[in-house]
């Protein structure tokens, strides 16, 4: 994503600067539907390469899959995202640096844009927010291994040295019971494990 703004804003080209600090792929953006502030990743995309076992290379179009709070038709295939073409818009170095300078401030103040971590952990139980039942939970510090509950929001997990899959997948348990015991509600996962 970083590479991505950086051509970006070289190039003059903008749309995609609410992602600054985001920790991810544009694959990965596309993949979980990825949207923040107003914004999302999906408006952008004219189409996307893929890799299937069933059917080998093709191009999908935007509205040849579906889209939903962090899930796209990509769920549902076994494949690898390889590319994704975007529409952008034109503007000047100068413009799209500032707007990132400012989705990036707004991030560091509400995230550990700065830590080790791999964006967020729970999908939010909408209306209500993941991060904020477990902060009202106390979590907030709580450590197993190296993976720590960021005490800046209560959606990420800080990586302290050597966090392993183990000490993360074990934080996420502890996270699920806790919040299904205190309020009966299933926190989902919105990163993907593979086992």
């Amino acid at each position: 994503m970083a590479q991505t703004l950086k051509w970006m804003s070289e190039k003059g080209l903008s749309g995609l600067e609410f992602a600054t600090g985001v920790p991810a792929t544009i694959g990965g953006m596309v993949y979980m539907n990825f949207e923040c502030w107003g914004n999302d990743v999906s408006s952008m995309v004219d189409s996307v390469y893929i890799y299937e076992k069933k059917n080998g290379f093709r191009w999908i179009k935007r509205q040849d899959y579906q889209v939903a709070y962090r899930w796209t038709s990509f769920h549902d295939f076994q494949c690898i995202i390889l590319a994704v073409k975007l529409n952008t818009q034109p503007s000047t170095t100068n413009k799209v640096k500032e707007k990132m300078q400012q989705y990036l401030s707004e991030r560091k103040e509400k995230q550990p844009v700065l830590k080790s971590t791999f964006g967020s952990v729970f999908k939010n139980p909408l209306p209500q927010k993941a991060g904020e039942l477990v902060d009202q939970l106390g979590l907030k510090g709580t450590t197993i291994g190296d993976a720590m509950i960021s005490n800046h929001h209560a959606n990420f997990f800080e990586n302290l040295d050597k966090a392993t899959f183990e000490d993360t997948f074990k934080l996420i348990k502890l996270i699920q019971n806790k919040v299904q015991t205190m309020y009966n509600i299933k926190l989902e996962c919105e990163v993907q494990m593979i086992q």
